[in-house]
């Protein structure tokens, strides 16, 4: 019988964010694949980024020696807002906004996890087409 954990997409924003303590990193299982992909929307250049869990440190490492790329008002974070989450078939997909980041925007994102809780498999894209506002 598979473990149950809680969802991987929230686990894996809130370590993005700060919000928990941790590496994102470390919520990748040694054979994750990722791809990304996030549009200028007024501001730097389309961006793709893909490939394993090595790739997907040294993008990290990479945005973390950049630095912020836009001031931020005091007291705003980056953010992952999650507006809906499914799992389908053991797919997570959610729906969402980016806020207070380098690029924001509408994300749409599906992920898979194993048995352990790891993070497998990760798609999200970006758009400036909102829902619901």
């Amino acid at each position: 019988m598979a473990i149950q954990h809680q969802a991987v997409i929230p686990r894996f924003f809130d370590r993005l964010d700060g919000v928990e303590e941790g590496d994102p990193v470390d919520l990748l299982s040694e054979d994750f694949r990722f791809e990304m992909v996030f549009p200028g929307l007024g501001g730097p250049p389309d961006e793709r980024i893909s490939g394993g869990k090595e790739d997907f440190r040294q993008f990290m490492e990479a945005l973390h020696a950049r630095g912020p790329s836009t001031p931020r008002a005091p007291g705003a974070d980056r953010r992952h807002h999650i507006r809906t989450l499914e799992l389908v078939d053991g797919v997570e997909f959610m729906l969402g906004k980016a806020v207070g980041g380098r690029r924001n925007g509408t994300i749409l994102a599906a992920a898979e996890a194993d048995d352990q809780g790891r993070m497998t498999r990760y798609v999200v894209v970006m758009t400036s087409v909102t829902f619901g506002d």
